[in-house]
């Protein structure tokens, strides 16, 4: 086998390894997803802006670290979170990759009747844009990991 020959077939493992590991190695970035609900949509939507969810709770089953649900004008009266609707909030994994629950910008958005009781470690959760009316319950678990 002639010396060119030879690299060329180095050459050639060479980039069918970087090809076929290429994939299975380098990182990819997570694409964080937005859905949405409206008082005018269902929950056997996508949950797209286009196709919004029904209930907010919908919505929260939806969503993953670094997402964000967007609740469309109008007034909520469905209870949303424990001990009416057994659905935990989803947790961020930082502040750079928060879960976010907000109102659609520039539109007025009422929840009436919200509890949330974190004693099962959520963390990394933005509320923005929300107006909270009558029943509000929140109950926060704090867990300390050093002594005082």
């Amino acid at each position: 086998m002639s010396l060119p020959t030879l690299y060329q077939l180095a050459l050639s493992a060479i980039m069918c390894t970087v090809i076929f590991t290429g994939n299975v190695l380098a990182p990819r970035a997570a694409t964080a997803a937005t859905y949405y609900v409206a008082t005018n949509g269902s929950n056997a939507n996508a949950g797209t802006e286009s196709e919004p969810f029904g209930t907010i709770d919908q919505g929260i089953r939806a969503l993953r670290a670094g997402d964000t649900l967007y609740i469309r004008a109008g007034t909520y009266a469905q209870p949303i979170g424990y001990p009416s609707s057994v659905i935990q909030i989803p947790s961020g994994t930082s502040w750079s990759h928060p879960v976010t629950i907000a109102g659609f910008p520039g539109e007025t958005v009422i929840i009436q009747s919200i509890e949330i009781v974190d004693g099962y470690g959520t963390s990394y959760v933005i509320f923005d844009n929300l107006t909270l009316e009558n029943r509000l319950y929140i109950v926060v678990a704090i867990r300390m990991t050093s002594g005082l």
